[in-house]
């Protein structure tokens, strides 16, 4: 599989809570208590949203660069899972999350019109509003990504992938609004 579209995967590992506050530089409005449910935390990511992703150098993406995203996501099957579907960066893809009520772990599986495919878990924490999500990207790489809302409309996602030895394949993140 090429390594530039296996970072593509990592574009949408990005799901997360809220934390109340606007852009930085703006005026706190009132926080609203963070999501506890897993229907509550999947409720945040249901809407039209638009936003810029970004690559820096790394083994995977040798030269950075930033670029455009948008997404709508929507409920489907009764509400116990978000359906995603995205374009950015010359790509497609479709993408499912959900809660794993027998595991008790959120479970994410991505699918792109360049090949890639993959699946990660992932834990919600209420407290900071994070999620982090965890991904086996193959040949001894792991993608960890921590992704929070900072608003009720935006959120903010960065994900490393390294190898066992520490070593960088990609070094990726964005922003987005939700437009509706």
């Amino acid at each position: 599989m090429n390594r530039p579209s296996r970072s593509l995967a990592i574009l949408t590992l990005i799901f997360t809570g809220c934390d109340g506050t606007t852009e930085p530089g703006n005026k706190k409005k009132a926080a609203t208590p963070p999501p506890q449910t897993p229907t509550e935390v999947l409720a945040q990511w249901v809407g039209t949203w638009k936003g810029k992703d970004y690559f820096k150098r790394a083994e995977w993406t040798p030269k950075a660069k930033s670029f455009d995203v948008s997404l709508k996501c929507e409920w489907m099957l009764g509400k116990k899972f978000v359906e995603e579907r995205g374009e950015g960066d010359g790509t497609k893809w479709f993408y499912i999350v959900g809660y794993d009520e027998k595991k008790k772990t959120y479970r994410d599986w991505f699918f792109a019109s360049d090949g890639t495919a993959m699946q990660s878990t992932g834990v919600w924490d209420p407290k900071t509003r994070t999620m982090t999500w965890t991904s086996d990207m193959g040949d001894g790489v792991t993608a960890l990504t921590k992704a929070r809302f900072i608003g009720e409309d935006q959120f903010e996602w960065s994900t490393i992938a390294r190898d066992t030895k520490g070593k960088v394949f990609l070094d990726m993140g964005g922003k987005r609004r939700r437009l509706k």
